[in-house]
């Protein structure tokens, strides 16, 4: 098996995370970094010991000894960045969101099919261990009928409007930078919306500080989202159906396990000529031992009284979680693939859309120099 050589362009958290992560992968080497402050690269270099240290992003594009870069810049840069590698003719991991609109992750995709590269979008939770376990329960109909997924992401960031989170010159907001999290569970749960409406406070710093998104999808199906740079939420996320329901555990971006609750079918009544539940329930209604019984245990009773079953599913994570997007990529090279079956193009796309859409009803758009193809 080939070992595939890494670069990484931008020194920045994100990238220090990678790298760490990349050392768990075993057919893979980092052998370049790339940074516009030559002071940068050489720290990072010498701290993760790589050879070759470029002081310029067209640099390690051109280095001869790298397959694949992954871009660890911020997403205002992802398209400029990306179709500089790919024009140098390395195949390119670039960190979510891919770009900052639909049209430039389409070029994005046009330009290494044209090329005959690949590039995914490096949206790490999709490849965690934890994923694949919600998606199996997700699909195999333990659940019943879904019927409601329900997500947010939120935290309360410091007030500094020239930073990249409320700066709109940066593409700042919530919705890009971690309202892509619940929308990426939505999607991958609940399939394309057919109705997409949300809501957001574009505060004074120019930017969707907070936002919430109804989505409705086939059959009645519905998803609820929420998103803030500016409020702390829980970060979790519950997929509803008529016979359990799933608990994706805080954070949703990196899960620290799940919970499967699941729950008898309130429809089926009680076997053997006995009283039906409603029946039932209406009896214990009027007797006030039961109603005080009720009232102080109500969260247990509730669930003794609908069979609920509770079984707690680990996360299965090891080291920092940044290894399997790696190589997921690594997979795909190997196999010859320009797009990765598990984040396809159709997949970024589609969440790149729905963003667009939210952006377009919220009246947001960000400086023509940010947006431009």
């Amino acid at each position: 098996m080939k070992v595939m050589h890494w670069g990484i362009l931008g020194t920045g958290s994100i990238a220090h995370a990678f790298a760490q992560g990349l050392s768990r992968v075993a057919d893979a080497q980092l052998v370049a970094v790339g940074s516009r402050s030559a002071e940068n690269t050489e720290t990072f270099g010498k701290k993760y010991n790589i050879p070759n240290r470029h002081a310029s992003y067209s640099a390690l594009a051109a280095d001869p000894q790298v397959d694949i870069i992954y871009i660890a810049t911020p997403h205002n840069l992802h398209y400029e960045n990306t179709m500089l590698c790919l024009a140098a003719g390395k195949h390119v991991l670039c960190e979510k969101p891919l770009a900052v609109n639909a049209a430039q992750a389409r070029e994005m995709f046009r330009f290494a099919q044209q090329k005959g590269l690949f590039l995914m979008e490096a949206l790490w939770t999709r490849f965690l261990p934890v994923t694949q376990q919600a998606i199996q329960i997700a699909q195999n109909g333990s659940l019943g009928d879904i019927r409601l997924f329900q997500a947010d992401f939120g935290f309360r960031s410091a007030w500094k409007p020239e930073k990249r989170l409320l700066n709109p010159d940066l593409a700042g907001g919530a919705l890009l930078d971690v309202g892509i999290y619940p929308l990426f569970w939505t999607c991958l749960l609940m399939g394309e919306p057919l109705e997409v409406q949300g809501f957001a406070d574009i505060g004074k710093s120019g930017v969707d500080e907070s936002s919430i998104a109804i989505f409705r999808f086939a059959e009645g199906r519905l998803g609820m989202l929420a998103s803030s740079v500016r409020t702390t939420y829980p970060t979790h996320a519950t997929l509803y159906g008529t016979r359990g329901r799933l608990h994706i555990n805080a954070p949703i971006y990196r899960p620290d396990g799940l919970k499967w609750v699941k729950t008898k079918d309130p429809d089926a009544g009680l076997v053997g000529g006995k009283l039906s539940q409603d029946k039932a329930k209406s009896f214990l209604r009027t007797q006030p031992w039961a109603v005080w019984l009720y009232t102080k245990f109500w969260s247990r009773l509730r669930a003794m009284a609908e069979g609920e079953n509770a079984q707690t599913i680990p996360s299965g994570l090891q080291g920092n979680g940044y290894q399997y997007e790696a190589i997921e990529a690594g997979q795909c090279l190997q196999a010859g693939l320009l797009e990765s079956p598990l984040m396809p193009a159709s997949r970024t796309l589609l969440q790149m859309d729905i963003m667009d859409e939210l952006r377009h009803q919220w009246g947001l758009v960000y400086p023509s120099h940010v947006e431009k193809v």
